[in-house]
């Protein structure tokens, strides 16, 4: 199953999509519509994966500066919740040697000033929950590493992931309504990196 392309399900990027802009979520999830990929973005994607591939080397390091005591890693890991219908792929995982699982989500792209954006923390907090389910933990805490050496930490609470079960009902609540959202970003602004510019501008 495509993480990404399973209608039913709702993905860790979906989330991150609807606090950037729910028209995204809209497109795939109610028109099914393909994002139009051009050879720029193409060329920014292979990039972007050569960087990730880098990034990943690095963040072990980064982890052990943190005073992270990893005995495990997974890379890459896929969590599918059939009951809830919920899926993400998780970049990293890291299982301390005091028996506490952190989620780890690596970016190629620089922080907002040392902060870390909106979007991933919430984006993380919904990994947080498939990772409760799946290992029975409670987690607390995760962090998210951006291409300009930082790893940053984030605190999960209650509140986040509390915020997060209210997008995945607004999202169902879409997809069973079939009804556009509002764009949270200026279509003047806009750059189109989604993909969906092109529908946007008719």
């Amino acid at each position: 199953m495509d993480p990404d392309q399973a209608a039913e399900y709702v993905s860790g990027t979906d989330i991150k999509n609807w606090i950037y802009c729910p028209l995204i979520v809209y497109y795939r999830k109610v028109m099914n519509l393909e994002p139009k990929i051009y050879e720029q973005q193409i060329a920014g994607r292979k990039k972007h994966e050569e960087l990730r591939e880098k990034i990943r080397r690095r963040v072990g390091v980064a982890a052990r500066r943190r005073g992270l005591e990893i005995i495990h890693k997974a890379f890459n890991k896929v969590l599918i919740d059939d009951e809830e219908k919920l899926i993400g792929v998780i970049d990293l995982i890291a299982f301390l040697r005091n028996r506490e699982i952190v989620p780890i989500e690596i970016k190629t792209m620089k922080s907002d000033k040392g902060k870390p954006w909106r979007d991933h923390v919430y984006q993380l907090a919904f990994y947080s929950i498939l990772l409760e389910k799946r290992y029975g933990k409670i987690i607390k805490r995760g962090y998210i590493y951006y291409e300009n050496n930082e790893l940053i930490e984030v605190t999960i609470t209650n509140h986040e992931k509390s915020m997060v079960r209210k997008i995945i009902r607004e999202i169902r609540e879409m997809i069973e309504s079939e009804k556009s959202p509002r764009a949270r970003v200026n279509p003047k602004k806009c750059t189109g990196g989604c993909g969906y510019k092109w529908v946007c501008k008719k």
